[in-house]
């Protein structure tokens, strides 16, 4: 699985042990974090214990699954190869992984599109909000999963995989002709494009929060809260994938191997991303109060029930 027109091994793998090891153990850290962090907010919409409007705890039960498969599927195993310092689990699920980070990131980016969506209806459009379902979560969160797996499916059809020592993990080989510009076309309407919408919508929440209360204000401090870390862990990697075209374009092939921006933004990039799949959990820890009351009931410090859906406080009591 080390095979490719360069010598990826020697030119990008990570040379000093120590480091490597040091990331390792920061990689499976952020995975275990991550999975259990949402497993709890997943346990937590399905108990009922978070209180938003339907749409948003539907969103938000999509958007803890994809974190919780992106870190069993992707984060974990990053740090498995970071510790052998290579790919030990085959090419059949070298092609399996490649692609279920491709559609993980994919529906990451248009459920948190969504669910901006949803909070500027809300506010702008409120008698239309009232009118959702739970069948227009269904409709919603079903386009987004299709569209999702669109793009991954035809790459892992007709494109060969690589173990690329830049990130630790397997990636589709870089190949001429058609390739050259569908790559561009994806991530214009995967990535920039979305990206973008999240960037402008999240101007407008913090322009308009102050005219909502409630639940409904502790949705939309979620929204921009997810949107801004979003922007922050994908930052590095969608200034890599927007000027990738020009840096391989104007560069010598083999002066490009060894050119920092190449390997180290990259692997910033993809790192980074991490952060997105474990700062979520604590997001809604701090801005939704009924999972924050739902967490620290676990742990004693408070009691929690739900009743008729209305949020219940209940005070400490001692026995002697």
């Amino acid at each position: 699985m080390d095979g490719g027109d360069y010598d990826n091994l020697t030119v990008f793998a990570i040379s000093s042990p120590e480091y490597r090891l040091s990331l390792a153990s920061v990689t499976l850290l952020a995975g275990v974090v991550s999975i259990l962090g949402n497993i709890l907010v997943l346990a937590a919409a399905i108990r009922g214990a978070i209180k938003l409007d339907k749409i948003s705890v539907f969103l938000i039960k999509n958007i803890s699954a994809a974190d919780l498969a992106y870190a069993l599927f992707v984060i974990l195993q990053v740090g498995v190869s970071l510790i052998i310092d290579g790919w030990s689990f085959g090419p059949v699920w070298c092609h399996l992984s490649t692609y279920l980070e491709l559609t993980l990131s994919a529906a990451d980016i248009l459920l948190i599109c969504a669910l901006n969506i949803t909070k500027l209806t809300v506010i702008l459009k409120p008698f239309a909000a009232r009118q959702w379902t739970n069948r227009t979560a269904y409709v919603i969160v079903s386009l987004i999963w299709v569209s999702s797996n669109v793009y991954p499916v035809i790459e892992s059809l007709l494109r060969d995989v690589v173990f690329d020592y830049r990130s630790y993990r397997c990636t589709f080989l870089h190949e001429a002709g058609v390739w050259a510009w569908s790559d561009p076309v994806f991530v214009v309407m995967v990535v920039a494009l979305p990206t973008m919408f999240i960037v402008s919508s999240t101007v407008c929440l913090l322009f308009y929060v102050n005219r909502v209360s409630g639940i409904h204000k502790e949705a939309v401090f979620t929204s921009i809260w997810i949107s801004g870390i979003f922007l922050v862990s994908y930052a590095p990697m969608c200034t890599y994938v927007l000027g990738e075209k020009w840096i391989l374009h104007e560069k010598d092939p083999d002066l490009l191997l060894k050119d920092s921006v190449y390997k180290n933004l990259y692997r910033v990039g993809l790192f980074l991303k991490f952060i997105n799949s474990v700062a979520n959990p604590f997001i809604y820890y701090s801005t939704i109060m009924s999972f924050n009351l739902y967490v620290k009931s676990l742990f004693g410090q408070r009691k929690f029930k739900i009743n008729r859906g209305v949020r219940v406080k209940c005070k400490h009591t001692t026995t002697h």
